[in-house]
C-alpha cells in the first residue's frame, strides 16, 4: 500500500512539473522575439542606459506618441558626455536630450521647434536676445540659465557634419519652462522650447541598427 501512495505521489510530481514548465514554455513564447540578425532588443539593462545607446531606425514611445530615432549627437565638454536623439514624430521633427545629472539622476527632455521666438537678424536688436539675461516669451519671463559651448560627434542622419561645435544659451521660467537657442558651427541661432518628460514614461520600443 504504502508502495501504491508513494508511486501515485511522484507521478503527481511529475505531471505538475511538466505542466509547469509548459506554461512556462507558452509564456516565453509569448515574449517579442529578439532580432533576426541576433542582436538584442535592448543591449543595456537599465532604461536611462537605454535611452542613451538607442541608434538610429530605433523607436521610442512616449505613450501619447510615437517616435523614430533618425541621428543622435555626442556631446562633449570636459569629463561630461551627454546625447541628444533627433527624432521624426508625426508631429515634426524634434529632439531628445539625455543627460546625467550631478545626483546621478538622468534628465530627459523633449524639444520642439520655437517658430514664435523672434530671431531675425539685421540693425534692429532681436525681440528674443540669446544673449540677454532675461526676455518675455510664451507668457512668462525667462532667465538666464546657462551658456557655453561644447564639441559635438554626429550619427545617422541629424543635418550636421560628422563633428564640430556647438554655442547655447539656455534660459528657465519660474514655472520650469524650459528655452534653448543652439548655434551649430558658427551658424544663425536656432530656438526650441523644452518638455521635461520622466524616464518612467519613455519606452524603446526597438534598440535601432548596429553601426547606424
Amino acid at each position: 500500500m504504502d508502495l501504491v501512495l508513494i508511486g501515485a505521489g511522484a507521478l503527481a510530481v511529475f505531471v505538475l512539473f511538466v505542466f509547469g514548465f509548459s506554461l512556462a514554455g507558452n509564456r516565453k513564447g509569448d515574449q517579442e522575439a529578439p532580432p533576426a540578425d541576433g542582436r538584442p532588443l535592448f543591449p543595456v539593462a537599465s532604461a536611462e542606459e537605454q535611452l542613451a545607446a538607442i541608434r538610429p531606425g530605433g523607436t521610442i514611445d512616449f505613450g501619447f506618441e510615437r517616435a523614430t530615432v533618425t541621428g543622435t549627437l555626442h556631446m562633449y565638454v570636459a569629463d561630461r558626455h551627454w546625447v541628444q536623439h533627433a527624432l521624426y514624430t508625426p508631429e515634426g521633427h524634434r529632439w531628445l536630450s539625455v543627460e546625467g545629472g550631478a545626483t546621478g539622476q538622468t534628465r530627459t527632455v523633449l524639444w520642439s521647434p520655437a517658430p514664435s521666438i523672434d530671431l531675425s537678424t539685421g540693425d534692429a536688436i532681436p525681440a528674443h536676445d540669446p544673449e540677454t539675461e532675461a526676455m518675455d516669451a510664451y507668457g512668462g519671463r525667462y532667465e538666464r540659465a546657462g551658456r557655453g559651448g561644447f564639441s559635438y560627434e554626429s550619427t545617422g542622419d541629424t543635418g550636421l557634419p560628422a563633428n564640430g561645435v556647438m554655442d547655447y544659451a539656455d534660459f528657465r521660467s519660474a514655472e520650469g519652462g524650459l528655452l534653448s537657442f543652439e548655434r551649430f558651427d558658427g551658424g544663425p541661432w536656432r530656438a526650441r522650447v523644452g518638455y521635461p518628460v520622466p524616464v518612467g514614461a519613455i519606452a524603446v520600443a526597438r534598440a535601432g541598427a548596429e553601426g547606424g
